[in-house]
């Protein structure tokens, strides 16, 4: 990857609610899909927070370009 590279993740759910009693996680439902921005760790890594969910889009999860 170029050291100016911008990683994103595709087609998710950005938010959810979590209920600490029980540890379930669920994406809210009323939201529509987003892009998210993963955070640069170092040339190779980049990372994200990502809501758990089944993809229902097709299109590619993971893309990457250079600024």
């Amino acid at each position: 990857m170029p050291d100016n590279a911008t990683v994103y993740v595709h087609s998710v759910v950005p938010t959810a609610t979590t209920d600490f009693t029980t540890g379930a996680v669920t994406k809210d439902i009323f939201v529509e899909m987003a892009m998210i921005k993963t955070r640069k760790v170092d040339n190779a890594t980049y990372e994200a927070i990502v809501v758990p969910q089944l993809l229902e889009s097709r299109r590619p999860f993971i893309r990457g370009c250079s600024q």
